[in-house]
């Protein structure tokens, strides 16, 4: 497979569940192509998660070394300008999942 977008509710729901079907689609991909939002909301998530102790320290800390070494495998959009204009127009279909 060319590319796989892999959006924040997606990466953070997969992350935090069961993360077997994850990787073998992730290996399956060239390079998986993530927005810098994307990592900043599943940080995020991951770290509310372990205040709120939904997940211990120690599976966060290995959470968030999963999403660096995802990051430095993949392509980060970065949400400048030109993305902000984008994602402000109307899309094919609504919503978007």
């Amino acid at each position: 497979m060319e590319g796989l977008y892999i959006e924040s509710s997606a990466l953070t729901s997969i992350l935090l569940e069961d993360s077997r079907e994850f990787d073998a689609a992730l290996e399956s991909v060239n390079r998986p192509i993530l927005s810098a939002l994307t990592l900043l909301e599943a940080r995020r998530a991951i770290r509310r998660d372990s205040r709120a102790g939904r997940i211990d320290a120690q599976a966060a800390t290995k959470l968030l070394r999963r999403i660096r070494s995802l990051r430095t495998r993949s392509q980060v959009l970065p949400i400048d300008d030109h993305v902000l204009e984008q994602a402000e127009q109307d899309f094919h279909v609504e919503p978007v999942r």
